[in-house]
């Protein structure tokens, strides 16, 4: 399930969760982190914003990772950005 900060992802989780705990299933959440483009203009990242980004999509996934856990759904988290590194972690729930 795609998760950022605006009010619809807390309902896409929440659907998300409740098929996975009616199937039994593994759920994935995923935090795209982007870079602000800029047309015909290259620049290189602003590192404080990317991390005030990172920083919020980080907020976003533990506090999934944690609804996941309380509804006994077993949860893969992912980070991923256009520029830098991507992370991801699993956190079996069950």
């Amino acid at each position: 399930v795609l998760l950022d900060a605006r009010p619809a992802s807390a309902g896409r989780l929440e659907a998300a969760l409740a098929l996975a705990s009616a199937f039994e299933a593994h759920l994935t959440a995923l935090c795209l982190v982007g870079e602000p483009a800029v047309p015909l203009v290259e620049l290189p990242p602003d590192a404080l914003y990317r991390a005030e980004l990172e920083a919020e999509a980080d907020r976003v996934l533990a506090d999934a990772a944690t609804r996941a856990e309380r509804a006994g759904v077993a949860v893969g988290i992912a980070l991923s950005g256009c520029a830098s590194s991507s992370r991801s972690w699993s956190r079996p729930s069950r």
